[in-house]
């Protein structure tokens, strides 16, 4: 008897030291943003706007598609990230390193260079060993000129402030699949985190005329999995790989999170 009470309670015990991970559905409550499998995209005649949100506790990242034959121009002091209402600027006057890194914080590989023709998004990465990173001293740019055809990249803004997870927005809790493995899906009442990304742009360098784009996401949906089932590793000979198949760049995540932050 005393075996099978030790044995329960280190059963217990481990269970009790079990993390979790959230992954966090983002969708775009803008009419003219139209989200597939991959993306959220919004268009005009003029400019494409591709969104990703993949990243630790999200992260506010675009490209910025000049679909003109002639330049336009972006000004970020009158271009903002927007949570909760609260305005969060894009420009300050300043100098800032910035780094080039050839595969993301997760290490997922995102072909930017060719969202606008095809999307390719890979799950996997090479060992971060292998990464090459170069940082460069930079005055920032108040004004970008985008040539005809040409894109530009900014991600700014973490979309989630800390670690808790997202608990105080749950509308109704199920149980499902995902992979095989058992998971919990929370959908959640879309006013309780609304982020926006709002633009100032034109065609003239004197700004005779302004555009805007004002692109406005929520989140819908909180999945909850152990968080030994987010990432693992592949070993293919001498090359491992990380591979993490639940990337999407609709989605953000939080990991590490104890029993009393998971549904």
């Amino acid at each position: 008897m005393r075996y099978l009470l030790l044995l329960v309670a280190i059963i217990l015990s481990l269970s009790s030291c079990s993390k979790y991970a959230q992954l966090i559905y983002a969708r775009p409550i803008s009419g003219m943003v139209k989200a597939d499998s991959n993306y959220s995209v919004y268009d005009n005649d003029t400019i494409r706007v591709v969104y990703s949100f993949w990243a630790e506790k999200g992260i506010m990242s675009f490209m910025i598609i000049n679909k003109l034959e002639v330049p336009i121009y972006i000004d970020w002091k009158k271009s903002s990230y927007i949570s909760k209402d609260e305005k969060n600027d894009y420009y300050a006057e300043k100098e800032f390193k910035t780094a080039t890194i050839k595969y993301n914080s997760t290490g997922s590989t995102i072909n930017w260079g060719s969202i606008f023709k095809n999307p390719i998004v890979s799950n996997t990465a090479i060992n971060s060993g292998t990464s090459l990173v170069s940082e460069t001293l930079v005055k920032e740019e108040r004004i970008t000129f985008l040539p005809p055809h040409s894109y530009i990249f900014k991600g700014s803004y973490q979309i989630v402030h800390d670690r808790k997870g997202i608990t105080l927005i749950k509308e109704n809790t199920r149980d499902t699949v995902m992979d095989s493995k058992k998971a919990k899906v929370t959908s959640v009442n879309t006013n309780a985190l609304i982020f926006r990304n709002f633009l100032t742009y034109s065609i003239t360098d004197k700004f005779e005329k302004e555009y805007y784009v004002d692109n406005a996401f929520c989140i819908n949906k909180v999945v909850t999995i152990k968080d030994k089932y987010f990432s693992y590793v592949v070993t293919t000979g001498n090359k491992r790989e990380l591979v993490y198949p639940y990337f999407n760049p609709n989605r953000f995540y939080l990991r590490d999170l104890d029993k009393s932050s998971n549904y």
